[in-house]
């Protein structure tokens, strides 16, 4: 409470005053300091008498509050991003942190795109694909005033996780014949897109898991050869050809050792993808 009984005046540690009250003739003074926030809340003015039969006069209650405009404090994401190459379909978080007496209404626009409005600190793209790419602006208004809004933050996607597609039959049928024959030759072919360039491998399964199979080298007998395509710059290239790449695993000499099921695994920092092959025999 706030009296003129005692005559008090509460200081600040460095000696400036945080109220004073000045009592007129016909009227009461109470000053606080803005910047003061633990005199902020409901006030009221009670007048009493001093009479036999004192009567007392209290006023409607006021609330003090310290208005300020909004001030842009911080723009909060995950620092092990980087908002110049970040991953397609992965969800992304943007927030835009601002103070303000009374507490300020943010709102995210994006350069060049009118239709464009997010209301609220937090920008957040669950599934972020290439069409979100663009530059971001965070404004923060109270009624008070306003914080302009901040120089924009760019935000591109150019890396995508590894995909596949067969090129080849994911199944192949040989007959009896073609395992006997010297010239049979199988191929496994797959089309593979990511950025940066997913490393592709090739796996035989079996009973205890998977072999990785090794480029034997070999220019005449049963062999296996490895060809994996030309890469280009991925970041630069047309969405749809994001790094794409061809890959293939050829036998020369294919025979019953061989059938079974192939895996082509394609892995990166983003992710691994895969596709399986099935090779099996049947009577001619």
């Amino acid at each position: 409470m706030i009296s003129a009984e005692d005559n008090s005046v509460h200081y600040f540690s460095e000696g400036n005053p945080q109220y004073t009250y000045k009592n007129r003739r016909f009227y009461l003074i109470v000053t606080i300091k803005s910047n003061c926030s633990q005199w902020y809340g409901e006030y009221t003015c009670s007048v009493r008498l001093k009479t036999p039969n004192p009567t007392t006069w209290t006023s409607k209650p006021v609330y003090i509050t310290n208005k300020t405009s909004p001030k842009l404090i911080e723009l909060k994401y995950d620092r092990n991003l980087n908002l110049q190459a970040l991953v397609n379909g992965s969800d992304f978080q943007y927030e835009c942190i601002a103070t303000g007496i009374p507490k300020p209404n943010i709102t995210w626009t994006k350069y060049g795109d009118k239709s464009f409005v997010s209301v609220g600190p937090m920008l957040h793209f669950p599934s972020i694909t290439k069409a979100d790419d663009g530059q971001y602006f965070c404004t923060a208004d109270n009624g008070v005033g306003w914080a302009p809004r901040d120089g924009g933050t760019y935000i591109r996607v150019r890396r995508y996780k590894p995909t596949m597609k067969y090129i080849s039959n994911p199944i192949e049928t040989a007959t009896e014949n073609d395992l006997i024959s010297f010239y049979y030759t199988c191929i496994l072919e797959v089309e593979v897109h990511g950025c940066p360039h997913p490393t592709v491998s090739w796996w035989k399964e079996n009973e205890d898991g998977r072999k990785k199979i090794i480029k034997d080298g070999i220019m005449m007998g049963h062999d296996f050869r490895i060809y994996d395509g030309v890469e280009q710059d991925c970041y630069s290239g047309n969405i749809d050809d994001t790094g794409k790449t061809y890959h293939s695993l050829i036998w020369n000499y294919f025979n019953k050792t061989d059938l079974g099921t192939y895996v082509a695994k394609a892995e990166s920092i983003t992710g691994i993808a895969e596709l399986k092959f099935i090779f099996r025999v049947e009577a001619d």
